[in-house]
Formats: structure tokens, C-alpha cells, sequence
């Protein structure tokens, strides 16, 4: 499986900052076979697909410049995921508990991954060593935004699984 890891910003992501093959490492339920430049002739048309096939509809806009714009909607957005993590943990018995990929699996995969995407999210680069997450990181990012706040995007990296 391929897809994609997007650098997150709050700021212009300068060149000595952006990620690249060698200074990314596996976050939480995160594994890859390996790493590779996605190339910039991409560019355009990942940051678009991000906004428009991967992120909840409405949330972020694409700017001309290729930053996005946090148009809001995560108050919303995480009353719809609270209800969908409640309606994974009724789904729990004694039967089934214990099941490999069981219903305790699916609260796993919904609490980690919100927006059931492939794409992970580097989105604290401050250590020299940008950590791959999956979408409940950027989702708690976005949390923190405020309604018309700008999205830089670093690098776009290519990765296999």
C-alpha cells in the first residue's frame, strides 16, 4: 500500500526544516517499508486531494499559494467522532472481546486513525526528527485552530507499507 506523509506547519516550513527519507521516524500503530520523495511536480494535486477527498468537507480551503485556511467545523467534526468511538465500544461483549480483530480493534483503529485514511501527519518538527502519525494527531492540531488560521505544508513524502 502506498500513500502519503504531509508536514503540518502553523509557520512557513524552512528548507534546513523540511522532512526528507532521513529524518523521519514510525509513530503510534504506524509502520513503513520505506520512505520516498514524492517529487514537486505532485504538489499541486496532493494538497488539493488532501483538502478535497481526505480532510472532513469544509474544514480547510486551498489558498493560491498552496498554504490552507482552517475554515472551522472541529467542534462538529468531534462530536461525530465521540459518537462513532461509543457506537465501536457498545459494539464490545464478552464473546467478542477478546477477538483479534474484534470490536476492540475497530475502537483501536478509530481512536488512532479518525478519518480512516492512509495519510500520516508530521506535525512537530522541532526535534530534528519529524514523527509520523496518523490522522487523531492532526486532528488534535486542528483543535487548536482558530477559524481563518493558516496551514503551511512542508514536505510531501511518498511511503510504502
Amino acid at each position: 500500500m502506498h500513500s502519503l506523509i504531509y508536514q503540518i506547519s502553523t509557520k512557513a516550513v524552512n528548507a534546513d526544516d523540511l522532512l526528507d527519507t532521513d529524518n523521519i521516524t514510525e509513530g503510534e500503530g504506524v509502520s513503513f517499508g520505506y520512505i520516498y520523495e514524492s517529487g514537486d511536480e505532485h504538489r499541486n494535486n496532493d494538497i488539493r486531494d488532501l483538502v478535497e477527498s481526505y480532510l472532513p468537507t469544509g474544514m480547510f480551503s486551498v489558498n493560491d499559494d498552496l498554504t490552507l485556511t482552517y475554515n472551522g467545523g472541529a467542534e462538529q467534526w468531534r462530536s461525530s467522532y465521540l459518537a462513532r468511538v461509543r457506537e465501536a465500544a457498545e459494539s464490545m461483549t464478552e464473546a467478542n472481546i477478546m477477538d483479534y480483530a474484534g470490536p476492540v480493534y475497530t475502537i483501536q483503529k478509530t481512536i488512532l486513525n479518525p478519518l480512516n485514511i492512509d495519510i500520516l501527519f508530521v506535525m512537530d518538527f522541532g526535534t530534528g526528527m519529524g514523527i509520523a502519525e496518523q490522522s487523531r494527531e492532526f486532528m488534535r492540531f486542528v483543535m487548536m485552530l482558530k477559524a481563518g488560521d493558516t496551514i503551511h505544508i512542508g514536505s510531501i513524502l511518498g511511503y510504502h507499507r
